[in-house]
């Protein structure tokens, strides 16, 4: 049964239980709030593309809430929402935007938010693994409760291909080349944040960003070689030995655990998407492992399982 407000204050009105469970599986567990008098309505179609999903996602004016206990301590999902029609108004980590038609923002699953607009909207909503978006672009929280460009540039080529690939999801019959096009769909969202600046910054961490991206994406391009000093990658990056260490001594990590951490993030996607086709063995070496127990240890240390158990698993 709907409220109605008195004294100038909006008092929420009763949401469908349908949708709050429709919502729950299409995303994950949100609080739902209903705060402006309409005729209610709500679609969500969700398709999978391995480990990535996406959601074309409509419904009357709604609010959203990502409250602490809803935060399990669950694998870490990224949601990346394009509106279609209508201006949503997000909130995460102190930080309060808009974001309307032409652009996108990114959600962090395990931090409290809230989702709202005022009037009816459609999206499309991308789903993926946090680790998945973090072996192309490092800390992925920077990026999130930020609008971003889906008008021009790789964020149109993203939006473009999203819906292409959610236009033949019933056309395709093959889960591997369905989690291809989610490796692409992950790439392309990282290329977009990757060539889009952070108004933010100032001039000296602006620098230190863009010297830290050239560093991660010369690394991961190059994962499979063993011999990844730190004086290869200063030469390569034109930058100084010591400036490089400088750089992930200000970061909170060490370049030889940085580097480990990206081969290990790519081993546990590579797991996931060609486990059918490649042994523990190959994708060791694939991604720079020259020792198979040495990586199977460290895989157990990262992950809390064993390279064989999800490939099982996958």
């Amino acid at each position: 049964m709907a409220h109605s407000s008195h004294g100038g204050e909006v008092r929420p009105f009763s949401v469908n239980p349908e949708w709050k469970e429709t919502v729950s599986t299409a995303l994950f567990d949100l609080e739902l709030e209903s705060r402006y008098r309409s005729e209610f309505f709500g679609r969500a179609r969700t398709m999978q593309f391995g480990s990535v999903q996406v959601v074309r996602f409509s419904s009357s004016a709604m609010a959203y809430r990502r409250l602490i206990r809803h935060c399990k301590g669950d694998e870490p999902q990224i949601l990346m929402s394009i509106p279609l029609t209508g201006c949503a108004q997000f909130e995460q980590f102190g930080r309060r935007i808009q974001c309307s038609r032409g652009e996108f923002l990114l959600e962090y699953s395990e931090a409290p938010y809230e989702f709202q607009y005022k009037n009816p909207c459609d999206f499309w909503i991308l789903k993926l693994p946090e680790l998945m978006l973090q072996s192309r672009m490092g800390n992925t929280l920077r990026y999130c409760a930020v609008t971003h460009s889906a008008d021009q540039g790789m964020g149109r080529l993203l939006q473009d291909y999203i819906s292409l690939a959610a236009a033949q999801h019933f056309e395709l019959n093959d889960s591997h080349h369905k989690a291809m096009i989610g490796i692409q769909m992950a790439d392309l969202l990282g290329a977009t944040l990757e060539t889009q600046n952070d108004a933010t910054q100032s001039t000296g961490s602006a620098v230190k960003a863009a010297h830290l991206a050239r560093i991660e994406k010369f690394i991961r391009t190059n994962l499979t070689t063993e011999d990844l000093t730190p004086a290869r990658i200063a030469g390569e990056c034109g930058i100084s030995v010591r400036y490089l260490h400088l750089l992930f001594k200000e970061s909170d990590r060490t370049l030889t655990s940085w580097i480990r951490e990206l081969r290990l993030l790519a081993a546990h996607e590579l797991l996931q998407s060609r486990g059918s086709t490649h042994s523990v063995a190959q994708i060791a070496y694939t991604v720079g492992f020259g020792d198979h127990a040495q990586f199977s240890n460290a895989f157990r240390r990262r992950f809390g399982f064993t390279p064989s158990e999800l490939l099982k698993k996958a």
